[in-house]
């Protein structure tokens, strides 16, 4: 994250300060990655920024997670751990002991002379009893939504990240046309699974989810996790799957035909792959997210079919594998360069299948870079023994 940037954020929407709480985001902007909440919910961690320039931000921690400094250093200044883990013969570690998460979190903001000012949370995720502990013990201290800093600054991406995101989508999608090659009758949806996930741990990458919807069970949509249903001669298989690399994640969907597909199959996805392409086409640097919307809805009704909705066309991705901003009819902000976008412009057919594919793009100066196989029909494949 870029330290100077969010604080120029937080001073223009009148903040004094962001404390910082959920896996994502202290990951994002700190580059500490707590263990300890990946094994509990109840686990927590704060990170307070002040807006001030030349202030000391501050981490509290679990104590059982100050070794992970040793070999993934972070730019916070000052630590402070809660709990006790013992190691034999290991030191304390630099930071202060608290006896508490909320103890490390009122010292810091004490410490910060904020009792009397103007602090952001991240609403939606910010632990209730915290905030109702705060408010007691800083009364006067004025807390409000600071979630749209992170979420702001999340959409425009660093080189590094690029980098990691653009390794995730090349994995996935060597993973999934690795799925392809073992499409055949009889063959379960689970066994396609099993087929990716032992692809994606070749290349170090960790699975986020698997969706395998064959036949009818493509229409499912987000619902369509594999099952022990058998493929068929005829079937259209939608795979769309997510793989975290180095903590940063894919979306890529390819729709297979297990053998020749019907007509109807082969129309339905050559409406969502038209409508996928002219997404495509619309994106550049200073186009609105509506407009980039409306370009690819506007391909199934001019081909007749009226009775298409969606609402979306695709979205940004990075630490989630959903992320600002969403490219949906009520959305006006504006494409930058350094975004990473995935575009879907999906077509459910229930009885039928599920036709999405779904594309991966990096905004460029000059327009995009399209970091995955764009496929123009069915991906036929059909492995009789």
């Amino acid at each position: 994250m870029d330290v100077g940037k969010a604080r120029r954020f937080m001073r223009e929407l009148g903040f004094d300060a962001l404390i910082v709480n959920s896996p994502e985001n202290v990951f994002y902007a700190s580059g500490f990655r707590c263990f300890e909440q990946i094994i509990s919910r109840e686990a927590q961690v704060f990170l307070v920024i002040p807006a001030e320039e030349g202030k000391e931000s501050c981490l509290i921690a679990p104590h059982s997670d100050r070794f992970i400094l040793i070999d993934n250093p972070v730019w916070v200044e000052n630590m402070k751990w809660y709990g006790t883990y013992y190691i034999k013969g290991a030191e304390e570690g630099a930071g202060e002991r608290v006896s508490s998460p909320f103890d490390g979190l009122l010292q810091s903001l004490r410490e910060l002379g904020l009792e009397n000012g103007v602090v952001g949370i991240e609403e939606d995720l910010f632990p209730f009893s915290v905030y109702e502990r705060l408010k007691t013990e800083l009364p006067k201290m004025q807390i409000r939504d600071g979630s749209s800093i992170l979420k702001d600054l999340r959409m425009v991406k660093s080189v590094e990240e690029i980098r990691r995101i653009r390794r995730a989508t090349e994995i996935t999608e060597k993973a999934i046309y690795a799925v392809g090659e073992v499409i055949a009758p009889g063959v379960k949806e689970v066994e396609l699974e099993k087929v990716f996930l032992e692809e994606v741990s070749k290349m170090r990458a960790y699975p986020v989810y698997v969706q395998i919807g064959a036949g009818k069970r493509g229409a499912y949509g987000s619902g369509a996790y594999p099952t022990g249903y058998e493929i068929r001669e005829g079937d259209v298989i939608r795979i769309d799957a997510s793989v975290s690399y180095e903590n940063y994640v894919s979306d890529v969907c390819k729709v297979f035909a297990a053998g020749e597909p019907s007509e109807l199959a082969r129309k339905y996805y050559k409406v969502s792959s038209e409508a996928e392409k002219a997404a495509i086409n619309a994106v550049k640097p200073g186009v609105k997210a509506s407009e980039i919307f409306e370009k690819a809805v506007e391909v199934p009704r001019r081909l007749g079919y009226l009775d298409y909705y969606r609402h979306h066309v695709g979205h940004g991705i990075g630490l989630s594998p959903h992320e600002k901003p969403v490219l949906s009819p009520e959305n006006n902000t504006r494409i930058e360069p350094n975004m990473v976008l995935c575009i879907e412009v999906p077509y459910y057919i229930w009885g039928l299948g599920g036709f999405s594919p779904e594309d991966t793009l990096l905004v460029t100066e000059e327009g995009i870079e399209l970091l995955t196989t764009f496929e123009e029909g069915l991906i036929v494949k059909w492995n009789a023994y």
